[in-house]
This record gives C-alpha cells, sequence and structure tokens, in this order.
C-alpha cells in the first residue's frame, strides 16, 4: 500500500512516518541592518567626536607650541595660518564623515521598514564616505551589511 504524502502515520497500521526535512535557504536580512545600523552609530559617535576635538587642535597650531630651545630657553613658535588651514580640513572631513553616518543610520532605518535594494545601495555610499573619512570600523561595518543585503 502506497502512503499519501504529508501524513505522520500509515493510515492502515499507524506506524509514524519519517518526516523529510525541508530546508529553507538562510535570511541574513537582520544581520545585514544591524550591520548597517551599528556601523551608522559609531561613524556618528566618531564624527561628533572630531568635531568636538577640531577646536582643541586648531587653537593648539594657531597660538604655537611650547619648545625648549638648544641654548635651554623655552620659546613659542607657533604656525596661525597652519592651524586655520588644518581646522578647516578636519572640519571638512568631519562634515563628510558626518553625513556618511546619517546616510548609513537611513540606509539601516530604511532596511528595517522596507527591504530593497535601493536603501543597500544608500548604505554602500554611506559607507564609502566613512572610508574616505578614515573611519575605518564603522566604514567596514556598514560595507558589510550593505554589500549583505544588497546580494540578499
Amino acid at each position: 500500500m502506497k502512503v499519501p504524502e504529508g501524513v505522520a502515520f500509515c493510515p492502515s497500521c499507524g506506524v509514524p512516518q519519517q518526516m523529510v526535512a525541508t530546508s529553507r535557504a538562510k535570511d541574513h536580512r537582520d544581520l545585514a541592518t544591524a550591520l548597517v545600523l551599528i556601523g551608522g552609530v559609531l561613524g556618528l559617535l566618531f564624527a561628533l567626536f572630531s568635531l568636538v576635538v577640531i577646536p582643541f587642535f586648531a587653537r593648539m597650531m594657531g597660538y604655537g607650541l611650547g619648545m625648549m630651545g638648544q641654548y635651554g630657553g623655552f620659546g613659542m613658535m607657533g604656525y596661525p595660518r597652519f592651524g586655520m588651514l588644518l581646522g578647516g580640513m578636519m572640519m571638512l572631513w568631519s562634515g563628510v564623515g558626518l553625513v556618511g553616518a546619517l546616510l548609513a543610520i537611513y540606509s539601516g532605518v530604511k532596511l528595517r521598514q522596507t527591504y530593497g535594494k535601493s536603501a543597500a545601495i544608500v548604505g554602500i555610499v554611506g559607507g564609502v564616505l566613512l572610508l574616505m573619512t578614515f573611519s575605518w570600523l564603522p566604514g567596514l561595518i556598514v560595507l558589510a551589511g550593505s554589500i549583505l543585503a544588497y546580494v540578499e
């Protein structure tokens, strides 16, 4: 007698039938979303920290650094123009990092709501911007999550 498919017991004798395991493809959507959000928040913290530290370094370069002279004198050596240039470059880098982090956070929120390739592309752009500003750890985390979301 042939046993119909999908039954747990044989209808004539009652012997339990072996269940055939069905495999589903693993879903990495939650992991991708978490990686993008964690990287975006880390990038945001790094960018805000650098924005807070910039005035300190610019002031230090502008007013001068204390230097011990060859004959024991203590002199001040200042580079006001270099301090302004360095401060401006750091502000620009922090601004680009801030934009990259905000794009990554937006992408993570969008991936959580509606999982789509456009949100993953926004995350890839945010990760590249973070990498351009030398935020390596957040940039790599965002890129890993965004690429995983794009491939999924």
